[in-house]
């Protein structure tokens, strides 16, 4: 009686055993990502932008209080998403003639208005501007981010936008912050009308992306944890989407200056994107910490970019 009540209490020990490491298993691979990791991705008021081409209306209420004047226009990217644009055109003359064009896409936990300061200096140095809200923040459609990947694609369109209306005036300086960064280096990859790219903080590959996103979000350390919370997060963006690491960054052809704080300036992305591209064409360096200084130097570095490629 004995051994039959032990080999009941050992199969029903082997059976719970089985039942909790399923259950733990489902929960930290499908529910608790499922749970943690749209926040992180997406724009908290997602549920209204269910459908793609929802769009809150195209507002510079804050860039006229400044004085300045834009011109307003959304462009629809590959996806259906409708961005919202701002077009800013500088006083010229003979004197004072058009020198290019600089367009600026702002990081994904901020939206244009960040980059407000900007428009002004860049105007007076004879650029016309070109200002957005990257898909999934501010006055743009979309949800979700895309590791820079579909933002590329956006900018492109973007560009295509301007060249079609008569509104782009070469040359072009991409300037991007955190993946408006990435944006601006990956379109530079395929859009040859780009001339200058200044890349703020960028990841430089999804999976630098993902293990921000796992930092910043405290996000469980789970075993495969970066496949895990990326392939979630393709899945409910419905984004097309591969992790690519370091091995699998691309050349540059386009002048690029990637300004990265101290503690990623000898990190292997950076490494790498110095290594496989031409030499000369990609500067790395550090990101001043004072706002004022790092505005100064963009605008001085897209200036100088600009006026190098009107050269050649």
């Amino acid at each position: 009686m004995a051994k039959l009540m032990s080999k009941k209490t050992k199969e029903i020990v082997q059976t719970t055993s089985v039942i909790v490491i399923v259950l733990a298993l489902l929960f930290f691979y499908a529910i608790y990502p499922l749970i943690a990791v749209p926040g992180l991705v997406g724009r908290p008021d997602r549920d209204k932008f269910n459908d793609p081409k929802f769009q809150l209306q195209n507002d510079p209420a804050l860039f006229v209080e400044k004085g300045l004047n834009p011109d307003t226009f959304s462009v629809e990217s590959n996806d259906n998403i409708k961005l919202a644009a701002l077009y800013f055109f500088p006083d010229t003359s003979a004197s004072k003639p058009l020198r290019g064009t600089v367009i600026l896409s702002p990081s994904a936990d901020t939206n244009r208005t960040a980059l407000i300061d900007y428009v002004a200096p860049f105007l007076d140095s004879g650029l016309a501007v070109v200002l957005y809200d990257q898909r999934a923040t501010g006055l743009s459609g979309g949800t979700y981010h895309m590791a820079g990947t579909l933002e590329a694609d956006d900018l492109s369109e973007v560009i295509a936008y301007l060249s079609l209306h008569g509104k782009f005036h070469p040359p072009v300086s991409a300037v991007g912050f955190g993946l408006g960064g990435d944006a601006a280096i990956n379109a530079a990859r395929t859009e040859k009308r780009i001339s200058f790219v200044l890349a703020v903080n960028p990841d430089l590959t999804p999976t630098r992306y993902i293990e921000k996103i796992i930092k910043r979000g405290g996000l469980l350390p789970i075993p495969f944890s970066k496949a895990t919370y990326f392939w979630w997060y393709t899945k409910f963006s419905s984004y097309p989407g591969e992790r690519t690491s370091v091995d699998e960054i691309t050349p540059l052809e386009t002048p690029t200056l990637i300004l990265d704080p101290s503690e990623k300036l000898n990190s292997a992305e950076v490494a790498k994107i110095r290594q496989v591209s031409p030499p000369g064409i990609v500067r790395v360096e550090a990101l001043p910490d004072e706002s004022s200084r790092l505005q100064n130097l963009i605008i001085g570095e897209v200036c100088a970019g600009l006026k190098t490629a009107a050269q050649k």
